[in-house]
């Protein structure tokens, strides 16, 4: 399996600045040159739009070009089919309430109500109204994304389980909901995810390696939702590698042998990094990864060695290639295996 891991493409067009526009403009040149338009899978983890900036847009054509920006950015890698474009619900991608405060301190509310050992979004907030539900509720910018984008695994968002996942046949996807309970300027390193449904999804993916999209990486969970999430990953004896975004920059960390990799963004502004990183994974091979960035200043997307040294460090010890042989040639690779969809009711 070859993918493309991209990340907060925050698609809005009118307030694209010099950098932005062509970075985006030289994408596909880019992946031609590079080898990397022969992909089976782009993993999106998170924030087709930029919600304040777009506030007072159409939300129903802002989700049309977002989705149709995400579409070509696959194209350029070589995925067309929507089964292989596979996305996660970012912050930017709910309901920002008008009055912030209101918002503020209903989820204040229903943090207080959270008890990290049910790992569970009980309890009420205004009329009566489930916790869960209204949360959820925020999510139909991001539901109508995934509609257009024909996606199976939440398209029924407002029902089942907060995280999904698919098995394919050597390895396992989670997909989670980080921004399930964001909205508020104190998210990072405070969220609260859900470890219940967490841990029923995890449970059904076990003894394979774990690719886990999320928009946020690990540290921003909640210090206790934090430390459950790691040792039942550790308990479950999947290897795991953790792609996400939200930080606008090129991360990775290893931490409980759970690699957590952030991508960039797909625009270039002041304190932004654009980004991207190419994956292969072979089974009894294991992962190899490669860093792109976009250097705004001399206007080109190049390969950053120093940073694919690294984030291959950061792999878990068994998704490392074995010491001995390289890699096989990127045109050698086995085909792409075939899978096992199970939607979560």
């Amino acid at each position: 399996m070859k993918y493309l891991h991209i990340s907060d493409i925050h698609f809005n067009p009118s307030d694209d600045g010099r950098a932005t526009r062509d970075l985006r403009l030289k994408f596909k040149d880019y992946l031609a040159e590079k080898r990397l338009n022969d992909r089976s899978d782009v993993f999106f983890t998170g924030d087709f739009r930029h919600a304040r900036k777009q506030a007072d847009q159409d939300l129903s054509e802002v989700a049309w070009n977002a989705v149709n920006f995400l579409r070509d950015l696959a194209e350029c890698a070589g995925v067309t089919d929507p089964e292989h474009i596979h996305i996660v619900p970012g912050n930017h991608d709910l309901a920002r309430e008008k009055n912030d405060s209101e918002n503020s301190t209903l989820l204040q509310e229903i943090y207080k109500q959270y008890d990290p050992d049910e790992g569970r979004f009980t309890g009420c907030v205004r009329d009566h109204t489930a916790s869960l539900d209204y949360l959820r509720g925020r999510f139909g910018f991001f539901d109508e994304c995934a509609a257009l984008l024909e996606n199976k695994v939440w398209s029924e968002f407002q029902t089942g389980w907060i995280h999904r996942y698919r098995i394919f046949e050597d390895y396992g996807i989670l997909y989670l909901n980080t921004a399930i309970a964001s909205g508020r300027d104190s998210d990072r390193h405070n969220l609260l995810i859900g470890t219940d449904d967490f841990e029923k999804a995890l449970r059904c993916i076990q003894g394979m390696p774990l690719i886990i999209l999320a928009h946020n990486p690990l540290s921003h969970l909640e210090y206790n939702e934090q430390t459950i999430v790691k040792n039942l990953l550790k308990d479950s004896g999947n290897p795991v590698l953790w792609l996400c975004g939200d930080v606008h920059d090129s991360t990775y960390d290893r931490s409980y042998d759970i690699s957590c990799l952030s991508a960039g963004c797909m625009i270039k502004q002041n304190e932004t990094e654009a980004s991207f990183y190419a994956g292969e994974f072979v089974k009894h091979r294991g992962v190899s990864i490669s860093a792109h960035c976009y250097a705004a200043r001399h206007g080109y997307w190049q390969y950053e060695e120093a940073l694919t040294k690294r984030v291959n460090e950061s792999l878990p010890d068994a998704l490392k290639p074995p010491p001995i042989g390289p890699m096989p040639a990127i045109n050698n690779l086995p085909e792409r295996n075939s899978y096992v969809f199970r939607l979560v009711k």
